[in-house]
């Protein structure tokens, strides 16, 4: 594998612009239904928000079958998660 400075001479020694070589695409291994996550959230938010009626009619309303995420949907209810996403994006 090459290091940062070989690609850079590589890149200076050439008059073409980078490109793209190829692509492909992929999903997250962690697929859960939306009845899962639902529940999920229902689990995590019962009795910290006002009106519970409005989280049923949000969860039932969001008109997908499934989601990928990149990380286990168990990881997203644990304290402070939220939180840290915010501080990686920085």
């Amino acid at each position: 594998m090459q290091n940062l400075s070989q690609i850079q001479a590589l890149v200076e020694n050439t008059n073409q612009s980078p490109r793209i070589a190829a692509v492909a695409g992929a999903f997250p291994k962690h697929y859960y239904r939306q009845e899962q996550i639902a529940a999920a959230l229902r689990r995590h938010w019962t009795g910290r928000v006002e009106d519970e009626k409005a989280l049923d009619r949000l969860l039932s309303r969001v008109g997908v079958e499934g989601r990928h995420l990149a990380l286990p949907i168990l990881a997203a209810m644990e304290p402070g998660f939220c939180a840290e996403l915010v501080l990686l994006r920085w």
